[in-house]
Formats: structure tokens, sequence, C-alpha cells
């Protein structure tokens, strides 16, 4: 009888703890209203962000979507600086650390008229979260392409995670990030490097962090 009995509390127990743990990666145990609220006030980042301008508001695949998890969670946007007439793609999303960090220009950007010029690099920019009065020091992957089809043009790509703080570039964001968070930001920034050396992508960061920090929430 007594092997019966802790059988049975073992099977039960064993039960609860998958039942938890898939709640907690499905998010079942997560606020829906404190998400959708960041979610929401991710897409009303303003169409306007000091001179650069959106020109076209885009849409991602439906099957990216979908395997990243970031459904209503997401902006992707063309801006062109109203000066410089530079321009930018810029994809912004809120969604599991486990589906957004393995996502990586160096995996999912190329073809056969694409080659990576290097390894990535790592680049900080300081100052830019204006809700830390201290200013800490943020920091991206930039990597870039050579697009052979266009006599060499020059493809940069800057790519961090956030927990609704500070950005971050680390090898390991998937384990960084998600053994303390459900959630996670991901910013993407892509534009052709021109001739004179010319990088709209490291502009765009510089100017429109303050106002992104202003419509991203602490992850819990």
């Amino acid at each position: 009888m007594r092997p019966l009995v802790v059988g049975v509390v073992t099977v039960v127990l064993l039960t609860l703890a998958i039942t938890v743990y898939c709640g907690v990666r499905t998010q079942r145990f997560v606020s829906f209203r404190d998400l959708e609220e960041s979610r929401q006030l991710l897409r009303e980042l303003p169409l306007t962000i000091g001179d650069w301008v959106a020109e076209k508001e885009g849409s991602l695949d439906t099957s990216d979507v979908y395997q990243l998890e970031i459904e209503n969670g997401y902006v992707t946007r063309r801006y062109r600086n109203t000066k410089t007439r530079s321009e930018v793609n810029f994809v912004l999303m809120l969604g599991p650390p486990g589906r957004l960090t393995v996502h990586t220009p160096e995996i999912c950007f190329g073809g056969r008229n694409f080659e990576r010029e290097s390894n990535r690099t790592l680049v900080s920019l300081s100052g830019t979260n204006v809700s830390d009065e201290d200013a800490s020091e943020e920091s991206f992957w930039r990597v870039s392409f050579i697009n052979r089809a266009l006599q060499g043009e020059r493809i940069a790509f800057y790519y961090s995670i956030s927990s609704g703080n500070h950005w971050a570039a680390v090898e390991n964001p998937r384990y960084e990030f998600g053994r303390q968070f459900l959630f996670v930001y991901k910013i993407q920034v892509e534009a052709i490097v021109d001739r004179a050396g010319s990088d709209p992508a490291h502009a765009f960061l510089v100017d429109a962090l303050p106002t992104i920090h202003q419509h991203m929430r602490p992850c819990r």
C-alpha cells in the first residue's frame, strides 16, 4: 500500500511541476494586461523622431511572427532623415527571449549575392537612456554585409536585447536574459553605408534611442 501512495504522490507532484513550467513558458501565468499594455506602448512609437520620419509602416511575415511569438508586439518601419535623406530599416520587437535572441542577422540575412564582411563588433553608445540619471552605457552588435550584385554595396546591421532598461549586446543573450525574464525587447536597425563611410544606422540610434526608451517598460 505504501509504495502505491508514494507512486501516486510522485505522479501528482510531477504533473504539477510540468503544469507550472508550461504555464510559465507559455505566459499563462503572466498578467495579460501588463503584457498588452507594453505591446500597445511599443506600437505607439512616434512616426516622427527628430529629423527622422517614417515613410513606410511594414509588417513581418506571418510565419516569423508565429515563430517569434511577437503577435501585436512589434513595429517595423523605414525612416528617412529629412536633412541627410538617409534611410534606415527599423524593427523593434517584444517577445520570449528564447525565440528572439537566436535570430540574428548573421543567420537570417543574406543570400548568394551577400557576403558577411567581417565578424560582428561591439559598439557602445552612452547617455541615450533618458530614464537613467546615470546615463549608463548601452551596447549593440554591428555586422556588415557586402552586396556583390551592386558593386560592393555595404549594408550595416545593429542589434541588441533589452529587459526594458538598457540595451545590452552579450555573447549568450538566451542564457543571460532567458533565466530572468519571460519577455525581452529586441531592436534591429539596417542601412546602406555610403562610399564616404557615413553610417545612417548608427546616426539613427543616437537620435532615436531616448524616444524608444520612453516606449519601453521593464520586463517582469
